[in-house]
This record gives C-alpha cells, structure tokens and sequence, in this order.
C-alpha cells in the first residue's frame, strides 16, 4: 500500500562458515515500481567486531530541511570504544555530520544530512561515515550516506545494507 512501511526479516546462519565475507542480495519488488536490492554481507572472525545498523543510509530530503537518521553500533563482544569522523562529502559543503564523536558499541549515533547546507538546485548527494576502534577487525567500519531530495513520492527501502558479524569460538 502506497505510504505503508513493511517489515522484512533477513537472517544469517554462520554454521560451518569458516573466517571471511560473505556477500549476498535481496530483491524487494513492488506492484509498478523499480525492484531495489538490499545488500547482505556476513562477516566470520576471530577477533571482535564492530557492527552499523543498518549498515548503509538512503535518506529521502526536500530542500532546506535537515534529515536525522539513528544508526546503532554494536559489537559481537563487550563494548568497544569507537570515534566517528565524516570522511567524504559530495558536493563537500559540510552538510553531513554524526554525533556523537566518541562513544561505545550499544550505543546509537544521530546522522544528520543538513539539506540547507548544500547548494541550491542539488538533488544527490553522497557521503562517509567511519567509525574507528582499535580493539576491532580491521579498525575503521564505514558507513555509506546517500541523500536524494525530491518533490515526488519514491519506493524507499531501508536499510540499503544489511551486515551481520559473527565471532568464532563466542
């Protein structure tokens, strides 16, 4: 139904995986509209890691309105430290920003795309988010943002990206 938002539940086995990624695809098609895939991965480690929920941002905006999504940030351990820094904008106005800075996992984090900080006439813009801990695999998970401002109604799925971790041996 046009405006109704539907719940999809997407589950991961690790059994018998062994240490890697593991990358797959979900096809959400609607009745007169484009078929949008949600990316899956599934991360297999010895080592603690840090996960993004969702693990991807496709904001819808209109022009001079900011837009605030919550991403929360677990671990497959005890809490781990991270900071989050803005790493890449495009057009690089400063129009994206997170908060907080320094936080640990179990937490949540305020993206912010400020719509009025980008130049007049823009209708996409991109940016990434890192979240950086060095007490995980890897050290630094990134956090894609996308920002489409439109006048029109749109199929919006989210989140874009789904990432499930999973450390051995816990």
């Amino acid at each position: 139904t046009t405006g109704t938002a539907q719940d999809i539940t997407v589950q991961v086995s690790p059994v018998g995986m062994g240490a890697g990624v593991y990358n797959g695809t979900v096809t959400v098609q609607v009745p007169n509209a484009t078929a949008s895939v949600i990316s899956i991965t599934l991360k297999v480690s010895a080592s603690p890691q840090l996960l993004l929920n969702p693990g991807s941002l496709l904001l819808s905006g209109q022009a001079g309105t900011p837009t605030v999504q919550n991403v929360g940030v677990s671990s497959t351990s005890t809490p781990i430290p991270f900071t989050t820094t803005v790493v890449a904008m495009v057009p690089n106005t400063n129009w994206l920003s997170v908060a907080p800075i320094n936080a640990s996992s179990g937490t949540q984090v305020s993206v912010v795309a400020n719509a009025a900080a980008l130049p007049t006439g823009t209708t996409f813009a991109s940016g990434t988010i890192n979240f950086v801990s060095v007490g995980i695999d890897g050290g630094t998970v990134s956090l894609p943002v996308s920002l489409n401002l439109t006048a029109t109604a749109s199929l919006i799925i989210t989140p874009e990206t789904v990432n499930f971790g999973f450390q051995t041996g816990s």
